[in-house]
């Protein structure tokens, strides 16, 4: 999967969340992918989640990648849902700056609630 300006996914080394169609409101398609796509070399950790459509997805970045495992989304038939990006690079350096805070600011604060209400948020947490 080559173009990824047009998919709704959010990566980064060894993390992929990505919407795929055929999933929302089939918990048997989303039981079924966690299973096929967890014997995939490299993949630690599936989670599909039929309400919301979307896959998350922990991986060893030394044994695979964002982009195999894109195919392997495809080979066992689940799309990734194409959503039109809007062009979000900012244009001067404040703008960087303002960017650049709010990403780590969140990051920061997932950590942080992660950390005070323990491992059983981490579904929670995905999907911030």
């Amino acid at each position: 999967m080559q173009d990824n300006q047009c998919h709704d996914l959010h990566f980064v080394p060894g993390r992929l969340r990505v919407r795929v169609t055929g999933l929302k409101g089939s918990e048997e398609r989303a039981r079924s992918l966690e299973l096929l796509l967890s014997a995939e070399p490299g993949i630690r950790f599936v989670r599909a989640n039929s309400i919301t459509g979307n896959v998350v997805v922990r991986y060893d970045s030394n044994a695979t990648d964002k982009d195999e495992i894109l195919r392997s989304l495809e080979d066992l038939g689940h799309l990734p849902v194409r959503v039109p990006r809007k062009n979000t690079e900012p244009t001067d350096g404040k703008a960087v700056l303002v960017t650049i805070g709010t990403i780590v600011g969140k990051n920061v604060a997932k950590a942080a609630l992660g950390r005070a209400v323990g491992p059983a948020a981490a579904l929670v947490l995905d999907l911030l």
